[in-house]
């Protein structure tokens, strides 16, 4: 079970040769590719596109993700120089809350990944995809300080789905015999910090670490992030 759970993460955000769509695209100017046009694209499309240039392996799938969080990291900061510019940043307190919640999703990354079996270039893929997924929530806590933060809207309901569907994930490991009380403990204090402390949106802070640890025989119960 623990070997199918990782290989679902695998074969659902890692679009394989297999899942790549057609495009009208010159692929070979990605060689060098300002940021500007990696991020015109989603991420899963930008990998689509680097793998389909450079080769469908570990190698290529873990630069293409690296070099849109690269850009990610680009926009993050012209978001932080726009709020500086604006006096409108985040207070010491804020900014140390937000890194207590930085620790527990790491820890909490670092747990799941514990519980799949498979060591290798697999790893290495889901290891690049948390990464890259995660930087969505620095831009969440920053929007807040915008006049008019564009953070997603709040749908409880679809923030409870997500919930019982971790709570549900979890249940089934340890009726398949698991042991599950450091994975519980350490959704619990990331789940806490985002959602209680930092005011990140629920849905997608729930949707994360289903993203990590959901079973091969499902469909990816939410799309990648961004």
């Amino acid at each position: 079970m623990n070997s199918n759970r990782c290989i679902t993460v695998m074969s659902t955000l890692l679009f394989s040769s297999y899942c790549l769509a057609a495009t009208n695209v010159d692929i070979k100017k990605y060689a060098v590719t300002p940021c500007n046009v990696v991020l015109s694209q989603d991420s899963s499309d930008w990998v689509k596109t680097y793998v389909k240039a450079y080769g469908d392996n570990t190698l290529e799938q873990v630069k293409a993700t690296y070099q849109y969080g690269v850009c990610y990291n680009q926009k993050l900061s012209a978001l932080k120089q726009k709020l500086d510019a604006q006096n409108k940043g985040p207070l010491m307190g804020a900014t140390g809350n937000f890194r207590d919640f930085e620790a527990a999703r790491t820890a909490m990354v670092e747990k799941a990944l514990a519980v799949c079996s498979i060591d290798g270039s697999y790893k290495r893929i889901l290891r690049a995809n948390a990464d890259l997924y995660g930087k969505q929530f620095q831009y969440y806590f920053y929007q807040q300080y915008l006049p008019k933060p564009d953070l997603p809207k709040a749908d409880v309901a679809a923030q409870n789905k997500a919930k019982e569907k971790l709570n549900s994930i979890v249940n089934d490991m340890e009726k398949s015999g698991q042991d599950c009380k450091q994975i519980r403990s350490t959704l619990a204090a990331y789940i806490k910090e985002g959602i209680e402390v930092n005011h990140l949106p629920a849905q997608q802070i729930y949707e994360y670490p289903i993203m990590l640890l959901q079973s091969l025989e499902e469909p990816p119960y939410s799309k990648p992030p961004f």
